[in-house]
């Protein structure tokens, strides 16, 4: 597993949140080979979305510059 920066930590919690609200409505009671293409596509989506808003918002917050 890769070494993540302190950013990056901090905007998991926001990420693993997201994913569970998506898991809550595909179904926890899945696994990820049961699930659809599509399924799949909406937690990436979500997961990348998530961290990349988050990335953006705690950049900001500490008067970062870009790339972060």
């Amino acid at each position: 597993m890769a070494e993540i920066t302190e950013e990056e930590a901090m905007a998991m919690p926001a990420v693993m949140r997201a994913v569970g609200r998506k898991l809550d409505d595909i179904g926890w009671d899945r696994t990820f080979a049961d699930l659809t293409e599509y399924q799949m596509h909406a937690l990436l989506v979500v997961a990348i979305d998530t961290f990349r808003n988050e990335m953006f918002e705690i950049n900001a917050e500490f008067g970062g510059g870009l790339p972060f």
